[in-house]
Formats: structure tokens, sequence, C-alpha cells
């Protein structure tokens, strides 16, 4: 691979990361559906672009590249529905006159809505990047095991799993001052399991040193929640649903490490990423679970408590 081309989509995958890591603490701040509106609208213009830069690559000519561009331009048309639609309900809720006029939050839906559009911009990159580098194929394999494995190949190829890191750690340090400090803490591991995948990159000194990495990390967050319920005498539902899913994500890897070693198959490693991606996303997004005790199994750190946050306890 030419070193240029490698830096350029090194430097767009950097800026794609930041600004999918921007959008998720927007998102996490979102108290207004008009306000979600903006941020829905956004990650879909990020998906438009990637579905254009996808055509481009898959079929590479200058009729390619033009009708990159109309299905990119078409998909962010589109997604100014979104903010016209919250728009044009918001006006009529302040119009009349029975309305209530405080902010209306964003619907139930949101959330969902907004960990489905950062996986599929994910998806998009990882793909998009890897067939231009050379380090995936252009097309899936045919058949639903072949499609599994191709799925696989993009999940786990540092073009997903890298950008996926940078948004973890940004969106978890932008935010950790208004999280709860245990959930901050627990969530600061994420990252650096996600980063150790032995996978993602060929050579033996990788795969060793992730392996180990990933371990320790592992057993960090398990020696976390160990002593959170050890020393906490009444925890938060939330806090032990976000627990609970970390734990069956390291499951999962602990599984499709062991696949992927005895017979290369890389489908089950890459659900447990998608399933870390998508707990870490909840975590931040919905209203911050946090540990209730008489007293704090850890110490203070000055920051809010979930009961001065809109949802907590």
């Amino acid at each position: 691979m030419l070193p240029w081309l490698l830096a350029l989509l090194s430097a767009f995958a950097a800026a794609m990361a930041a600004s999918t890591a921007v959008f998720i603490c927007w998102a996490a701040e979102c108290r207004t559906r008009l306000r979600a509106a903006v941020v829905l609208f956004l990650l879909l213009m990020m998906v438009g672009m990637l579905l254009g830069a996808l055509v481009y690559v898959l079929w590479p000519s200058r009729q390619s590249a033009v009708d990159g561009l109309w299905l990119a331009s078409v998909v962010m048309s589109a997604s100014a529905v979104v903010v016209f639609v919250a728009f044009v309900r918001e006006a009529q809720r302040l119009a009349s006159e029975s309305a209530p006029r405080g902010p209306v939050p964003p619907g139930r839906s949101f959330v969902p809505m907004v960990i489905l559009l950062v996986f599929l911009g994910e998806a998009l990159m990882g793909w998009t990047f890897g067939a231009a580098a050379s380090w995936l194929p252009r097309f899936p394999s045919a058949g639903v095991g072949g499609g599994l494995e191709e799925f696989g190949k993009v999940v786990v190829a540092p073009w997903f799993t890298f950008p996926m890191v940078g948004e973890m750690a940004l969106s978890w340090a932008w935010l950790r001052g208004r999280l709860d400090p245990a959930l901050a803490s627990l969530l600061a591991f994420q990252p650096v399991i996600m980063l150790c995948s032995p996978p993602t990159l060929p050579g033996l000194g990788w795969v060793v040193g992730s392996t180990i990495g990933s371990a320790v990390a592992m057993g960090g967050a398990v020696a976390f929640l160990v002593v959170a319920v050890h020393r906490g005498r009444q925890l938060n539902r939330r806090f032990l649903a976000y627990g609970g899913g970390l734990l069956l994500s390291f499951v999962l890897m602990a599984l499709g490490l062991a696949l992927w070693a005895l017979s290369g198959s890389l489908a089950v490693l890459a659900f447990a990423i998608t399933a870390q991606m998508v707990v870490y996303l909840a975590a931040v997004l919905w209203p911050s679970p946090t540990l209730r005790a008489s007293s704090p199994p850890f110490p203070s750190t000055g920051v809010a408590g979930a009961a001065e946050l809109p949802g907590g306890p």
C-alpha cells in the first residue's frame, strides 16, 4: 500500500472519529427534541458521505464518482427532513395555548437511533477504507456464512476498531465530568479493551501484546465490578444493567477469541466488539447509572451525582 494513501485514509478516519465523538457528546446532552433532530441529521449526513465514497471504491470510475456524489446528496437532503419535521412540531407546540411551555425531551427511540447510526457509520467507514487500502475484499463472499465472515473482517479491521477506540476515548474524556464517578471509572476500561483486539493487526508481537492487554483490562473491569458489589449495599438498576451487559460482552469476546484462534473465524468476535460498542454508547447516552449506598464505595471526586442529573435516582 502506498504510504501517502495510508496517511490520507488515516487522517480522514481520525477526523471522522473525532466528529462522531462530538456528536455522541451532543446526543448525551440533548434535552429537547429539536436538538436531538440536529444530532440525527448530522449522523445521517456522515452515513450519506460514506455511502457515496463506498460506491466509488466498489466500482472505481468517473461515472461511479458522480453516482456516489448523487447518492450522498440524496441521503443528506433526506436527512434534513428530520430537522424540518422537528422544527415544525416545536413551532406548533409553542403556538398551542394548551401545550406545556417547558422543553420536550427526546423520544425513547432517540438513543437506539443514535447507536444504530454510529454503528452504520463505523461499518461503512471500515468497509470503504479497508477496501480502498486493499485490506479487505471489495465484495463479500456469497452465502450467509461468507457474509458473516466478511462482516467479521470489517468489524475487526483497524479501520473500524481504531476509530471506535478514538470515539470512546474522546467522548469519555469530554463526558466524564457529568457522569457518576464509579461509572466513569468503569467506562475507562472499554477503550483499552476495544484497542486490544488481536486479529486487528498482523504480527506475532501485536497478537501477544494485545491478548495480554485485553486480559488485563477485562480482569481490571471485573475486579472493579466485584469491589463495587462488595462495598455497595444497594445498587442502581441501570448500573447493574450496564455491568451485566459488559460482562456478557466479555463472555462473547472470550468465545470469539477462542474460535478465532482455533478456526480463524471472526464472526463471533465481531459480534462481541459490536456488543462492546452498544454497551458503551447506551451507558453514556442514557441517564447516568450510579451506585446507591449509605456510604460511597468509591472516593468522591466532587462530580454531581445522579440525583442531580435528569433521570437520576
